[in-house]
């Protein structure tokens, strides 16, 4: 029981915020949303993720981006876990 309540205790500080991340291909339509006539593209993005400048993983063949990092990059802020 004592694990129980400690277990609740410990989602109380569990973060409520989760990264998006997307493919290439669905971040690039993230950003359309917001922007239909973006000049963006695919190529533009692998870019900037293999520079680091916004935040991405790899997963095995595919390049995973954070929409939130992209979208901080793309309003001029600097990407805070690469400063």
């Amino acid at each position: 029981m004592l694990f129980q309540h400690l277990q609740t205790m410990g989602d109380l500080f569990r973060p409520l915020f989760m990264a998006k991340f997307r493919t290439i291909a669905k971040a690039l339509e993230e950003v359309k949303k917001i922007d239909p006539d973006t000049c963006l593209s695919d190529y533009v993005l692998r870019r900037l993720a293999s520079e680091e400048k916004i935040s991405q993983i790899q997963s095995g063949n595919k390049t995973l981006v954070e929409v939130e990092s992209l979208l901080d990059f793309l309003n001029g802020e600097e990407n805070q876990e690469r400063s």
